[in-house]
């Protein structure tokens, strides 16, 4: 397994990492949100199967000391990496790999207070997460972390579980009154994400307003 940094810099050389730059994401719901240094070309690295098995590694090592008992995601999307990271598991403990669900399907606990470790292959706001953990305190699983192949938060827990990611803190973004590129005046790249969007409401807000003809 390569170390994190060369396999970093063989996704920017892939144009699957994009930056650094000045780049604004999605809410999820077609609006401008968050402003970020390195955009992720997702479709790209889905095709790359190479640097995603490596990332699954590299999550699965960090991973190893949770033994969970069970892998839920907060969507379909994905479950095909909580798969993979299941039998990385399994190879690496000599146990058998652990079911996996999308919170989408119906599933029951095999037991009461399984263990349960939350996949989600994109972390951004967190959002689904919650939803989830809430789902699942509620119907008395315990969660015992949350893991992803990459994250956008900066903070290393949500909602007080520890959050695992294969490519650690360097996509963190933030909102665009603590951006600091934004108070720099580095312009905003309309190639990728919402910049173009988020360039256009901004140019709207600030257009000075006509009150009609003086009296």
């Amino acid at each position: 397994m390569r170390d994190l940094q060369i396999l970093m810099n063989d996704m920017i050389a892939r144009g699957i990492l994009i930056g650094p730059g000045h780049f604004v994401l999605g809410d999820g719901y077609g609006n401008p949100d968050k402003h970020c240094r390195l955009f992720v070309d997702w479709k790209k690295f889905n095709q790359a199967l190479d640097l995603y098995a490596e990332c699954v590694e590299h999550l699965a090592k960090s991973l190893e000391h949770l033994r969970p008992e069970m892998i839920i995601t907060p969507d379909d999307e994905s479950l095909p990496t909580a798969r993979m990271l299941a039998k990385v598991l399994s190879a690496n403990s000599y146990q058998p790999p652990v079911p996996c669900h999308s919170q989408e399907e119906c599933f029951i606990p095999e037991k009461p207070r399984t263990l349960v470790l939350i996949h989600d292959d994109f972390v951004n706001r967190g959002l689904q997460v919650k939803t989830l953990l809430d789902r699942l305190n509620r119907d008395h699983y315990q969660p015992i972390g949350v893991s992803s192949l990459f994250t956008r938060i900066a903070e290393k827990e949500l909602e007080n579980l520890p959050v695992y990611c294969a490519v650690e803190r360097t996509l963190v973004a933030v909102p665009s009154g603590e951006c600091e590129a934004c108070r720099r005046g580095v312009p905003v790249n309309t190639d990728y994400g919402k910049g173009a969007l988020f360039l256009e409401r901004r140019q709207a807000i600030n257009a000075p307003k006509n009150d009609g003809p003086a009296k």
